[in-house]
């Protein structure tokens, strides 16, 4: 995340030999493709940050409906968007701890293969390929030598496959990374960032980084550990943590549900409760739900995700990387 890749590298197959004897071959494979994936990277200023020279850095976003018969949910789509020149309209995920491209777009726009083994994780895991675009325009900001996962984008159910194409290329966490400090406005469709990032000494944190970004908030007047997920077509699903915590309160008041999901790797399907009017506070500021899913069956070391549904209900999210805060109108 500091840029220093060839230390990186080095450091990893360093901490391989010095254990080796300790680690079985699957642990070891894993971590040598970290390792090329920082010595593939150390050839290149990854992530370089061009800013427009008059205007202030902006970009505007839809949201647009995935298109599902009985859901009226959305995702961002960003606008004025393109890879390696050429027109491309991003999903903004907030929920991807990397940039994702399917193989078949990255061999239409031209992304470079770099000597590196990739794994996404989403529903399950999907093996591909790491790849470098020569740059990526968000509004009026390019990215230059932006790295993606390629991999093919497939659950194996072809009636979720057909309203999930807006998988096939999200800007994830890496991105979030490069602008450091910016605004999401739900009321004008833009985010805006910051030309002058700042770091505020003694502010606390109140997000943290796992296999995606995740939030310290409170949910009908208990606290959360959730994934900000604006890839997430829906308002809450918490995870088995949650229920283990409330289950008596669930069992009362939640109907008895199957929540089907859909996303990189495959599809998932879980027992669990509907509870609708939950409240749902961040940064001293509450919505209320209309409905979130809990599964009984979902294991995951946080409590679940927020999605977009329940993002849209406030005006505006501000994010400063720099600080790990997340603060809200």
């Amino acid at each position: 995340k500091l840029g220093r890749n060839a230390e990186a590298a080095e450091l990893i197959n360093d901490i391989v030999e010095a254990t080796r004897q300790h680690l079985d071959s699957t642990t070891i494979e894993s971590f040598s493709n970290f390792a090329k994936q920082y010595e593939a990277y150390s050839h290149f200023t990854i992530n370089e940050f061009v800013l427009p020279d008059k205007e202030s850095p902006l970009i505007e976003f839809d949201l647009d409906s995935i298109h599902t018969e009985d859901s009226n949910s959305c995702y961002m789509k960003l606008c004025n968007s393109s890879l390696n020149g050429k027109p491309l309209a991003f999903t903004f995920d907030t929920g991807a701890g990397v940039n994702i491209l399917s193989d078949s777009l990255a061999a239409e726009y031209g992304v470079k293969p770099l000597d590196a083994a990739v794994s996404a994780e989403g529903m399950g895991e999907q093996g591909g390929w790491l790849g470098l675009a020569d740059e990526i325009k968000i509004g009026n900001i390019i990215i230059k030598n932006v790295p993606f996962y390629v991999i093919t984008i497939h659950t194996g159910n072809d009636e979720i496959d057909q309203y999930a194409k807006h998988l096939n290329m999200l800007l994830g966490i890496q991105v979030m990374q490069v602008l450091k400090e910016f605004t999401i406005d739900f009321t004008k469709n833009k985010i805006t960032v910051a030309s002058n990032p700042k770091t505020n000494p003694g502010v606390t944190p109140n997000m943290c980084y796992s296999n995606s970004l995740q939030l310290i908030g409170d949910f009908n007047n208990g606290g959360i550990l959730a994934i900000i997920d604006t890839g997430a077509a829906d308002y809450c699903t918490l995870y088995k943590n949650y229920y283990a915590r409330h289950t008596a309160e669930i069992i009362d008041k939640g109907t008895p549900d199957t929540e089907r999901t859909g996303g990189a790797g495959g599809i998932r399907i879980t027992e669990g409760y509907i509870l609708r009017d939950f409240h749902l506070t961040l940064d001293g500021h509450t919505v209320i739900l209309p409905e979130v899913y809990v599964s009984e069956q979902h294991d995951e070391e946080c409590d679940g995700v927020i999605g977009i549904d329940a993002l849209c209900l406030f005006n505006r999210l501000h994010f400063n990387m720099n600080d790990m805060t997340l603060t809200v109108e």
